[in-house]
């Protein structure tokens, strides 16, 4: 596994998720920051970075994924979304997991995903899953940029 940035992570999910036919915008950022009013062509995928863990050679970079999209009035769709968005959330997943990206490791065999409906601005229902992405990192002294 090679040492990758956070841009880089980032870059990886964002490419992933840009090139799914079946999400339409992605964004990053706090869930406040969603805007779900307006001229948001959904299905959205949103990425929020949740912080990192350090451990000896490795960090990993946490985030929260939430695919969503529009709830009908009277919910005459609902299902319909939950089971769209669900499948593209782990069509994501897949890609990370198994992709083949240099320098990504996601641990854990099992991805804990939680629904919601008609949530935000938009009435929008999806599913949400917290995930680690770990890469290698050099804990050498050597290569932090200092003046000597």
């Amino acid at each position: 596994m090679s040492f990758q940035t956070f841009t880089n992570i980032y870059d990886t999910i964002k490419t992933i998720a840009s090139n799914h036919r079946q999400i339409n915008t992605f964004g990053e950022g706090d869930t406040w920051e969603i805007a779900t009013s307006g001229t948001t062509n959904y299905p959205m995928f949103w990425a929020v970075p949740q912080g990192s863990m350090l451990q000896k050679g490795q960090v990993g970079y946490k985030f929260q994924f939430i695919v969503m999209d529009l709830v009908q009035t009277g919910e005459g769709n609902e299902i319909a979304v939950l089971s769209d968005t669900h499948q593209t959330l782990t069509d994501v997943l897949s890609k990370l997991k198994w992709g083949g990206y240099s320098g990504i490791d996601i641990r854990v065999e099992t991805f804990d995903t939680q629904s919601f409906t008609e949530k935000y601005d938009d009435m929008v229902s999806g599913w949400s899953v917290d995930v680690t992405i770990w890469t290698e990192y050099n804990w050498n002294s050597c290569t932090i940029p200092t003046i000597t």
